[in-house]
């Protein structure tokens, strides 16, 4: 059974509403990367999967080209 991240503090709405950004860590407390998630929790996905902490999400603007 996959343990899922404890959300921390560090939370952002998309500009749509459809999405929340996280700084999730392990229940040990060794990790932490940045997750999406549905509002009502469901289908977390893991964004990084760094050896270095990540912290503070936000949405931004895709850089225009």
């Amino acid at each position: 059974m996959q343990q899922r991240p404890r959300a921390d503090s560090a939370t952002d709405w998309s500009t749509d509403g459809k999405k929340i950004v996280f700084n999730g860590d392990d229940f040990l407390g060794f990790r932490s990367d940045i997750y999406t998630m549905n509002p009502n929790g469901s289908r977390q996905k893991r964004l990084t999967r760094t050896s270095e902490p990540d912290f503070f999400p936000s949405w931004q603007p895709l850089p225009r080209r």
